[in-house]
């Protein structure tokens, strides 16, 4: 590779970039020490030559040490001049005279670089889009409606991103709080939408919840899960002692 005259300005200004990335990412400083090291110990024509590779740097990351936050992310991201954040364009919702989509808030948009194995395109290429077939001891989604649930990916990025409403909203009212399912299917269907927090759903309502308290209870182990009454009572004979306790009075 032909080196071009001004290599050691170009150089510089490429490890600077390099450097201030890196401390925005990285407050122990680790990875921009790495670098200088590695750096300090190349010419001109090393350090032209190893970006002639594909992904040339590599982010090192230690646990418990080395962990960049997401607001650490967003800062490298801004220092590099690329954008994190994008506005979607969603057609469905609505359009204008001109055809002309609304567009979300800024959302994260990332490229996530998987190669497929031989079971994912033999078996795993497709998406339910009917939640029909469902376990009703255990709340999930079975045999044909099984690739329509939420992963527990996804629950980690709604707690990394701090989206608690869309964490309670997809585990409850979109998962197996069937009670509270149906009341929002039937509320989407006279007004046409439905308010974040509009259906709050019952403690003992949740099948999966319901189901992990029973394996407590069978293993004697008192749990809150379904309320702060005694814990060592299956909910359904609870529910009938709150019945004959009201009676009485």
């Amino acid at each position: 590779m032909a080196i071009p005259s001004d290599a050691k300005a170009r150089r510089a200004k490429a490890e600077k970039l390099i450097y201030d990335v890196l401390d925005a990412a990285d407050i122990t400083g680790t990875n921009t020490e790495y670098y200088k090291n590695l750096f300090s110990n190349m010419s001109d024509q090393e350090f032209y030559r190893l970006f002639e590779k594909k992904l040339p740097l590599r982010f090192h990351t230690s646990a418990f040490k080395v962990e960049p936050k997401m607001y650490e992310i967003d800062k490298a991201f801004k220092v590099l001049g690329a954008p994190l954040y994008e506005k979607i364009n969603l057609p469905y919702l609505y359009k204008d005279s001109k055809g002309r989509a609304i567009k979300s808030k800024p959302a994260m948009v990332v490229y996530l670089h998987i190669k497929r194995m031989k079971q994912m395109l033999a078996k795993k290429n497709s998406i339910s889009l009917s939640i029909a077939e469902r376990d009703m001891n255990t709340g999930l989604l079975v045999n044909k409606s099984k690739t329509a649930k939420t992963s527990d990916r996804e629950e980690e990025i709604f707690a990394i991103m701090d989206m608690n409403a869309n964490m309670d909203e997809f585990s409850r009212l979109r998962a197996d709080a069937m009670k509270s399912k149906e009341e929002m299917y039937s509320t989407i269907a006279t007004t046409g939408m439905i308010k974040a927090g509009e259906i709050v759903p019952e403690k003992d309502e949740v099948l999966s919840k319901r189901m992990l308290y029973v394996y407590m209870l069978g293993a004697n182990i008192m749990s809150n899960l379904l309320g702060e009454d005694d814990g060592y009572i299956n909910p359904h004979t609870l529910k009938n002692r709150h019945k004959q306790l009201e009676r009485q009075y």
